[in-house]
């Protein structure tokens, strides 16, 4: 179990959080393949419960449902993540924070960094879900946004985009790209992110979309951490 629940004696509800494995991370059209099939999403549910595994969720697979479509799509989605409760690690997708862990304790630190806002937001909703942890409502209001998180969502995508184009264009870093060897001591995450990011600034004939950064974001600290991942083709 990933998620413990147990209301203190004030009355109010604590919840700890804990990466058990095997870990499995799906980026955003894993989501919605898994939720859709009615055949692959009880398998794996019945897998996670059997292995005491954990289903890793990260804000931006749910950020990703504001870029529009069928809102059923959202709906299924919160049905596998109900479903899926309590083994459910919120994960937060932030490099900073992982590659400072990994220096900190070691590169043999053991979990991703957690996503304590996300199991917050579930854990005082509580009493409004009838004593049960829910993500009932979430990804429908997301999908459903005025188009905040979908701005800022693009905002950062084309950041990251922005950054690669720039790095490209330089020949100096393109040289250093080419001869950089990463250190066995390096912490892992940023040898993933340098390295996947080193793919695409050295193929020349490729470019590097706003859909390519939210799919690097995806990859870096899920393919560090997790035992099974389920990305785009491409990575």
């Amino acid at each position: 179990m990933t998620i413990s629940v147990r209301r203190t004696y004030s009355g109010k509800w604590e919840t700890t959080h804990r990466f058990t494995r095997p870990a499995v991370y799906f980026d955003h059209w894993a989501v919605r393949a898994f939720s859709d099939d009615p055949i692959r999403r009880p398998r794996l549910l019945a897998a996670l419960q059997a292995t005491g595994g954990s289903l890793c969720l990260s804000h931006l697979a749910i950020a990703e449902f504001s870029a529009g479509g069928d809102p059923i799509h959202a709906d299924s989605a919160e049905a596998f993540f109900d479903a899926a409760l309590p083994s459910v690690y919120f994960m937060e997708i932030d490099v900073r924070k992982a590659s400072a862990a990994e220096e900190h304790f070691g590169i043999g630190n053991t979990r991703p960094p957690p996503d304590q806002e996300m199991l917050a937001l579930l854990t005082n909703r509580i009493d409004a879900m009838g004593g049960n942890l829910s993500m009932r409502g979430l990804v429908r209001a997301v999908a459903e946004s005025s188009g905040d998180v979908g701005r800022s969502f693009a905002e950062v995508n084309r950041e990251i985009a922005g950054m690669v184009a720039r790095e490209k264009a330089n020949p100096e870093f393109t040289r250093k790209a080419k001869q950089f060897q990463p250190q066995p001591d390096r912490p892992p995450t940023l040898t993933m992110m340098g390295e996947l990011l080193r793919t695409s600034i050295l193929d020349s004939g490729a470019t590097f979309t706003e859909h390519d950064a939210a799919d690097y974001q995806h990859a870096i600290i899920s393919s560090v951490y997790c035992d099974y991942v389920l990305l785009d083709g491409k990575w």
